[in-house]
């Protein structure tokens, strides 16, 4: 093995062993960060149909517009 594939391969694991985890950390928060945004829009979506159904839950709407 020639010493700059050594060198390679050693920065490599070096590397490889910070950024994974980092890299997974980011993708999970991404992930969270996806489903909340769909749930914010599923709300949103149910928020009428609720709101129809019993007027007292006019004032919550009101609090809960985006």
């Amino acid at each position: 093995m020639f010493p700059e594939e050594e060198r390679n391969i050693a920065t490599n694991s070096i590397f490889g062993q910070l950024i994974r985890p980092h890299n997974v950390q980011q993708k999970q928060m991404i992930r969270q960060i996806e489903k909340t945004q769909q749930n914010l829009i599923m709300l949103k979506l149910l928020i009428p149909l609720t709101s129809s159904e019993s007027k007292q839950s006019e004032g919550h709407n009101k609090l809960l517009k985006f």
